[in-house]
């Protein structure tokens, strides 16, 4: 199993687990999901486009601090014990999904 599917089955129905099948363009099908690259807006919240459960789309839906995503990140590379550059590939990923910083 590579690292992809550890993050992927380690995360399953959590926020976190959402955000990284979509920034490794994954679940498509799935519902709730986000689609899409996230901003992050100019106080450091995180928001990306979202579709519920009903299938409803939902436009820059609040995800949380982007701090928290990255320590959320952290932790599960230390959770499933990446090698440096799984890691690296893991914290990429996130920060490729990320479309737009307005922060200053």
């Amino acid at each position: 199993m590579d690292w992809q599917d550890k993050a992927i089955a380690a995360t399953r129905g959590t926020q976190l687990g959402a955000a990284i099948e979509c920034a490794l363009d994954r679940g498509r099908a799935k519902l709730p999901r986000f689609e899409g690259k996230a901003i992050v807006t100019s106080d450091g919240y995180l928001q990306c486009d979202f579709v519920d459960n009903r299938g409803e789309g939902h436009h820059s839906a609040f995800i949380g601090l982007v701090s928290e995503l990255s320590n959320n990140v952290e932790g599960l590379a230390k959770h499933l014990k990446l090698n440096p550059a799984d890691h690296s590939a893991l914290t990429a990923e996130i920060a490729a999904w990320i479309g737009t910083d307005y922060r200053v």
